[in-house]
């Protein structure tokens, strides 16, 4: 099959869909599929280019996967504006760059940002591409929840061009039990539960802590070490980790945060943490760095808001955390509580709870052990469960009843 993937999130940027898709394409490559990535220039979280490219239009292959980026717009406000203006000059230059490419079978859109489901349905009329949408977030339910955009016409609007969407799709893949369960209720068919997963094969964590990782953080082997690894946005309460940070600064001085990011609250996070000697926040890292990270964190902690949105929420970074061995502390709740019940690789501690945090990392540091054993059982569900390639085989199985009924 001849494979597209639109998305504006791709290495050489850090992150978990950067990742789950890098990982996806690489999958169907070696099952003997073609595969065509559509993306932007590299700059999330920060607004920055990462690299040396012609900000118009830039072609490579890696991998034999072929890449071709096209314009956005670069997102250095956090402001809901300008993220649109980033979301739509990127939904236009795709959907020119889809015109002048080779034809494809199957074109997995990513969302959010949901207006890449315009071109996916552009491709589908001009190119003549069956559309598989893929939906790790729900919008405009999302940004309607987190306050970002209030006025009721324009979100009356997105909701309008969501359900659009949707009716357009070959098949529409929900990541969590929780958006599936929203996608079924409000009446969408043709859709998939395929969760998201992680290449236990490019997880080489080590067992003791890098040293080179420690000595870049200004941390030591006996440090004790509680890892955020991810977006600081408007949806992450990180400042509930800092609270926890405060309670336990002089009780365990040993015991260090260490907050590794970027997006609109990075300032923000940064500046309330800057008085506390047990917390470092520092810019997001590259890929290949990720392992050290990991090898260095004792476990990771996780934050949501409180919203009804997030209790059918599962961070992918919980199957990445439990992939590398380690076990995760969640001030999450719902979806998050049933997985850890199921796989033993962490704890959900309820939305908001930091003082819930600060005393499982007060008991966990006392009770290595238990940490570790915690990391071991996540480990093992992940490997039997939500392995990439597994997840991958669901993928092909998909796309083949589309193309079965394409040609019925």
């Amino acid at each position: 099959m001849k494979i597209g993937i639109l998305t504006m999130y791709y290495p050489p940027e850090v992150g978990a869909p950067q990742r789950r898709l890098s990982e996806l394409a690489d999958f169907f490559v070696k099952n003997g599929h073609s595969v065509t990535v559509f993306t932007t220039f590299p700059n999330y979280p920060d607004g920055r280019l990462k690299g040396k490219y012609d900000q118009i239009l830039f072609k490579n292959e890696i991998n034999g996967i072929r890449i071709i980026r096209s314009y956005s717009h670069f997102r250095t406000d956090p402001g809901i504006f300008d993220r649109l203006a980033s979301h739509l000059s990127f939904m236009l230059s795709s959907s020119i760059a889809l015109v002048f490419s080779p034809q494809l079978d199957l074109l997995i859109v990513e969302s959010p940002p949901l207006f890449l489901g315009l071109t996916g349905v552009f491709a589908r009329i001009f190119k003549k591409s069956r559309m598989v949408f893929h939906v790790s977030d729900l919008w405009p339910d999302s940004i309607r929840e987190l306050g970002a955009l209030k006025n009721e016409s324009c979100l009356k609007m997105l909701e309008w061009i969501e359900e659009f969407i949707y009716h357009r799709s070959a098949a529409i893949v929900a990541v969590t039990k929780g958006i599936h369960r929203n996608l079924k209720r409000r009446g969408f068919k043709r859709l998939a539960f395929i969760p998201n997963g992680v290449d236990l094969d490019r997880i080489t964590v080590r067992a003791d802590k890098c040293s080179l990782t420690l000595d870049r953080f200004g941390l030591t082997s006996t440090d004790f070490i509680a890892l955020y690894a991810g977006t600081f946005g408007l949806a992450h309460p990180l400042e509930l980790i800092i609270e926890a940070a405060s309670r336990l600064e002089f009780k365990l001085p040993d015991l260090k945060f260490l907050l590794v990011g970027g997006g609109a609250r990075f300032e923000e996070i940064r500046a309330l943490a800057f008085k506390l000697s047990n917390v470092i926040v520092v810019p997001p890292v590259p890929m290949e760095e990720m392992d050290g990270l990991l090898s260095v964190a004792d476990t990771l902690v996780l934050a949501l808001k409180d919203l009804p949105l997030f209790s059918g929420a599962l961070p992918s970074k919980i199957y990445e955390a439990n992939g590398a061995g380690k076990p995760v502390l969640a001030l999450l709740d719902g979806e998050t509580r049933s997985y850890f019940e199921k796989s033993g690789g962490g704890e959900a501690l309820g939305f908001g709870r930091a003082d819930q945090l600060a005393g499982r990392l007060h008991y966990y540091y006392h009770h290595r052990e238990e940490l570790a054993v915690m990391g071991r059982k996540g480990r093992a569900y992940v490997e039997q469960k939500y392995s990439r390639e597994a997840l991958g085989r669901r993928y092909l199985r998909l796309f083949e009843r589309i193309m079965k009924k394409r040609h019925q």
